[in-house]
């Protein structure tokens, strides 16, 4: 059965595709933008990016909060270039381990995670113009190290 989901995803495999759903709808493995997707069991479930976006098998085709966690994956890879992968890991990546383990109010504005949204694509009602400034300014700051 494993092998029969690798050959369908290698078969459907395209570096370039750009449609959220056809990552959702992969198995195993796709990419998304150039980036390397897999589909596997997370940390507690979630979805996470080192580099390659690791995308949990609870994310479904068609759902516009899956959809989004695809684009926020993206946003984070696109962080990794602008930063490097050490500084992500230390700065982004277990600030954001951290923080959502423990229930935090407004996860996504937080100035760890609002740049991943707003490079990735995702347009959030919640993010307010000052949480906005805010993290362009740690990612900014980042860079800049």
């Amino acid at each position: 059965m494993i092998f029969r989901k690798l050959r369908e995803d290698k078969r459907g495999f395209d570096r370039n595709n750009t449609d959220e759903n056809k990552v959702l709808n992969a198995t195993l493995f796709s990419a998304y933008k150039g980036k390397l997707v897999i589909r596997m069991a997370g940390l507690g479930g979630r979805s996470f990016c080192l580099g390659a976006m690791f995308i949990s098998p609870r994310e479904s085709a068609g759902n516009k909060d899956s959809i989004n966690m695809v684009r926020h994956e993206y946003g984070h890879t696109l962080q990794i270039e602008k930063i490097g992968l050490l500084r992500y890991i230390l700065k982004i990546g277990i600030p954001s381990l951290r923080n959502g383990r423990v229930p935090v109010p407004d996860y996504y504005n937080l100035k760890t995670e609002i740049t991943a949204d707003i490079l990735g694509g995702v347009r959030r009602e919640s993010h307010t113009e000052e949480a906005i400034l805010a993290g362009e300014k740690y990612l900014e700051d980042l860079i800049r190290e």
